[in-house]
């Protein structure tokens, strides 16, 4: 409703209230804008800006089928972007992942904590592996030790030797 000293907009339908012109400030835009006014149920009905569409609904991500994470998956892949590339770099497919790591704990020391895909280093040489040279699944702790020990079990046996030994080397001053 106009305010005391305005006049009403002459648009039918308008509510606004004018000051110096028959029309409200957006139908007057709109004539000098479009060279016309537009009807009341017309889309550009307005400031001469068209109605803004619809846009579609958004969907809900779903979480990674992977254990333990809590990263958000596509709406296209069942695991996340990270178990997508880990699953690609050792020549998996995503339910071999997801099977690789379901109820899974360290072929080694028994852990489920900071699991990683174990693989044989001479089977493949480049940046993806065959798939065919997968070993299983370690902790990272283990899977960084067997690295150390260049996949050799002779240094392994060696080390558990060592360490189940009494002798302490005493070095005389």
């Amino acid at each position: 409703m106009p305010v005391s000293g305005e006049r009403e907009c002459v648009y039918l339908g308008c509510e606004r209230g004018s000051f110096y012109h028959e029309y409200c400030v957006p139908h007057r835009r709109q004539m000098q804008f479009w060279g016309r006014y537009f009807e009341i149920g017309d889309p550009w009905h307005g400031l001469g800006k068209p109605a803004p569409k619809a846009r579609p609904p958004k969907q809900i991500q779903p979480s990674c089928e992977m254990q333990g994470c809590e990263r958000r998956s596509t709406v296209k892949s069942i695991i996340c972007v990270n178990h997508r590339f880990k699953a690609r770099k050792y020549g998996l497919s995503n339910n071999e992942m997801i099977i690789l790591f379901m109820d899974a704990y360290c072929a080694s020391c028994g852990t489920k904590d900071r699991l990683v895909v174990d693989h044989d280093h001479a089977c493949c040489s480049g940046e993806v592996a065959c798939g065919n040279c997968v070993r299983g699944v370690l902790c990272s702790n283990c899977n960084t030790a067997l690295g150390f020990l260049k996949d050799d079990y002779r240094r392994a046996n060696g080390l558990g030797d060592y360490m189940q030994s009494n002798s302490i080397l005493k070095v005389a001053v």
